[in-house]
């Protein structure tokens, strides 16, 4: 009798553990399924699921810009202390205008193989993407100091009188902003303030003698209108998909679930010595790539998609108010790229609208200088002009007593905030 009753205890038990593992595994093969058929489902609309899709097709040498961006950037050097300063709103002493003005004059070299690199048709970059994460891009510091450098040279030729190499400038920048490759979210928000600063110059160097506006207007609105494009943004959450959706797999394979979790660091843990330490490493490593944390790498995959063609959706249309709701779904661990990797939307809807904001105030201002050129004066009000992106009402416009005006978007600004620093406006003279 207490035979049968020991059997019947131990069938119990193996039926208690055996049942959960065949629900588990069941659960994740599902769940696998899902996810292969959202991938494919990826490939078949075009777009990337794997890091090899991200190679680019190479271009002739005489074709592609970035191999004279990549010749220009060592040449550019340190910019003098003046100029640094000057990044940060700081105001330049004499002595600091002289020796800037001198490295300004000394880099027409630079700017003229910048000039001669804009004006290639592609850029295709070298980058190697089996490398995943720690896939090095320097073209965004590359091309933060191509701008400032075009920034000040602008300013300084425009003073001289030299409009039409100030105008060049400006034209450059546009263009790198467009060569700007969008291979992640990172790089497309230093493609859109690439354009932003070309638009921002344009407004400095307006007040020139010589400048044309309706000239300008003319040679710059093709450009104005492709910093509104969307495409890059969603060639850019594509390309972070796909790195994303890369990791994933080899998580979903049995790997580290990401490359810095084994190097993350418990130093800070109380009473541990290195020996326990390093131990923790290896417990939390082996955990993570074992089957049991399989089903949510597959979860946390699908996720991934689902706020890919969520946030692709809604980037065709005018609306972006349903991103900041988006971005307060919070999945947290063990969720680790659908909580990590995927960017905040948010952020996507803020800067969209401040570009819209600053291509309002460039249009704006340049149809308010042809019509004082062609009258004498500034317009009395902006109809006809674009919209504030902040109210959908006209942007707000004074004329002032000597002759001036002042356009400008209601970019909401916190009372902590430096004014100048956040205002979107265009004083006119």
């Amino acid at each position: 009798m207490w035979r049968w009753a020991w059997r019947r205890k131990w069938r119990l038990l193996a039926l208690l553990v055996v049942l959960p593992v065949c629900g588990w595994l069941i659960w994740t093969a599902v769940l696998r399924a899902e996810f292969e058929s959202r991938v494919q489902a990826l490939r078949d609309a075009g777009h990337p699921a794997d890091l090899a899709d991200l190679m680019e097709k190479p271009v002739l040498d005489e074709n592609n810009a970035a191999v004279l961006y990549a010749k220009a950037a060592p040449m550019i050097g340190e910019f003098p202390c003046g100029l640094e300063s000057k990044r940060y709103g700081d105001e330049l002493y004499p002595g600091e205008l002289e020796e800037a003005a001198r490295w300004l004059e000394s880099k027409s070299g630079v700017v003229a193989l910048l000039h001669e690199a804009a004006a290639r048709p592609s850029c295709v970059l070298d980058i190697d993407w089996t490398k995943g994460i720690d896939a090095e891009i320097e073209f965004g510091s590359w091309s933060h100091d191509f701008s400032f450098l075009l920034e000040e040279y602008a300013e300084k030729k425009a003073q001289e009188g030299e409009v039409q190499e100030a105008t060049r400038c400006v034209e450059t920048i546009f263009r790198i902003a467009n060569h700007t490759p969008p291979a992640c979210t990172s790089l497309f928000w230093q493609r859109v303030g690439r354009n932003v600063t070309a638009m921002q110059v344009l407004r400095k160097i307006s007040t020139a003698d010589a400048f044309d506006p309706a000239a300008a207007r003319t040679r710059f609105d093709p450009y104005i209108a492709l910093a509104l494009d969307r495409e890059p943004l969603t060639t850019a959450l594509r390309c972070d998909l796909a790195l994303s959706l890369s990791l994933s797999r080899a998580w979903i394979r049995g790997g580290s679930p990401i490359p810095f979790l084994e190097r993350m660091s418990f130093d800070n843990v109380l009473n541990e010595t290195p020996d326990e330490v390093r131990s923790s490493r290896k417990v939390m490593g082996w955990f993570a790539s074992t089957w049991v944390m399989r089903p949510f790498a597959i979860r946390d995959g699908i996720y991934l998609i689902e706020d890919f063609e969520y946030i692709t959706e809604l980037l065709a249309t005018e609306d972006l108010s349903d991103l900041e709701s988006r971005a307060r779904v919070k999945r947290g661990l063990p969720y680790v790229f659908a909580s990590v990797a995927t960017p905040n939307v948010v952020t996507f809807g803020a800067w969209l609208r401040d570009v819209r904001a600053h291509v309002a105030i460039t249009r704006a201002g340049l149809d308010a200088l042809i019509s004082r050129k062609n009258t004498g004066h500034f317009p009395a009000d902006l109809t006809g002009s674009p919209l504030d992106p902040f109210t959908d009402k006209l942007l707000r416009y004074e004329r002032h007593e000597d002759g001036t005006a002042r356009i400008e978007a209601a970019v909401p600004i916190e009372e902590w905030q430096d004014r100048e620093e956040h205002e979107i406006a265009w004083e006119l003279k």
